[in-house]
């Protein structure tokens, strides 16, 4: 009785969204043997969640469950990867830009520390860039006794090509704040690019396995990001060619006016996993840029921010200038 309702549930709810065809007859399978039904399950639930590109956390708990030696029950399984999808589904429907606005960059760090407060949970990644904008973020986080925004593991977005601890380095901006002295204290992961003897190209090659064991474990993902005023994120620069396949690269940029010309960041490939973005953008210099990025469409290789506006993720941004949303 209970697995013709389960069926009849999960079928009406697939319906909605128009995959009945390629899921029905798994859900149809009998529940006498649920190894059998994992096994058939999951090349439809991976096909699936693709689709909506959820496929990393519902993936792991799929392959987890067929792999363990005491594997999940079929209907706690299924309770899982329902409210997993679901909750996912939910979160990526808005792929508008919300813009908050603000009085200065003080008031901006609170309220991106607020969103983090709702967003942040003990299954979290949360990915952190440098530059000057994240900096009262990342001290109100540090400093606050409640521990409110808890991550699993701290990321770093983007590194210039320098010897680790360095002054000039992403890493030692977030170090100089105490982020990475609150994560010791509050056994948060810290995953940093710089250090050891490996090249550029190793070092890219390394931290980007490094993510893909992060994005096999985690539930959701967030991003503290910046745009500069040429319109690049991350560290991602205008006019500069980067892999379609890679989540990390490590590259030379020659152009006149770029600083620090070697660099190792995430890409877009990585920006599409990660769940939400919160935009951090403060200051007269900024205002032009943001309204290029909020009032027209721009080609990506020129204007690289404008990735946030072709990933279906949510994404925030936070600036105390006026732009037009």
């Amino acid at each position: 009785m209970l697995s013709n309702l389960l069926v009849n549930l999960l079928s009406m709810f697939f319906k909605s969204f128009l995959v009945e065809t390629c899921l029905l007859s798994v859900f149809k399978l009998s529940f006498v043997e649920p190894m059998s039904f994992l096994t058939e399950m999951r090349s439809s639930f991976v096909a699936l969640l693709e689709t909506f590109s959820l496929r990393t956390s519902s993936f792991s708990l799929i392959r987890l469950s067929l792999s363990s030696s005491e594997p999940l029950t079929w209907s706690v399984f299924i309770r899982k990867v329902y409210h997993n999808f679901y909750d996912k589904l939910l979160k990526n429907m808005d792929k508008s830009i919300e813009t908050i606005g603000v009085k200065n960059k003080e008031e901006g760090a609170r309220a991106a520390f607020e969103l983090l407060k709702g967003i942040v949970n003990s299954e979290t990644a949360m990915f952190l860039s440098g530059g000057g904008s994240p900096r009262d973020l990342y001290r109100l986080i540090s400093q606050d006794k409640n521990r409110s925004v808890k991550p699993v593991a701290f990321c770093t977005v983007d590194e210039r090509w320098v010897v680790a601890g360095s002054p000039d380095s992403n890493e030692q901006m977030i170090a100089s704040t105490g982020l990475y002295e609150y994560a010791a204290g509050a056994d948060i992961e810290v995953h940093k690019i710089l250090g050891g003897i490996l090249n550029r190209s190793e070092t890219a090659l390394r931290y980007g396995v490094v993510l893909d064991g992060i994005f096999a474990r985690i539930h959701n993902s967030v991003s503290i990001m910046g745009i500069g005023t040429d319109g690049h994120t991350a560290g991602i620069a205008p006019y500069v060619t980067l892999p379609l396949n890679k989540m990390v690269v490590g590259y030379l940029n020659d152009q006149k006016g770029w600083q620090f010309p070697e660099r190792i960041t995430i890409t877009a490939v990585a920006l599409k996993r990660i769940d939400e973005h919160i935009i951090l953008a403060f200051g007269e210099d900024k205002k032009d840029v943001l309204k290029r990025f909020v009032g027209q469409k721009n080609n990506a290789r020129e204007f690289p921010a404008e990735v946030f506006k072709e990933i279906d993720r949510r994404v925030y941004l936070i600036t105390d200038q006026k732009v037009c949303n």
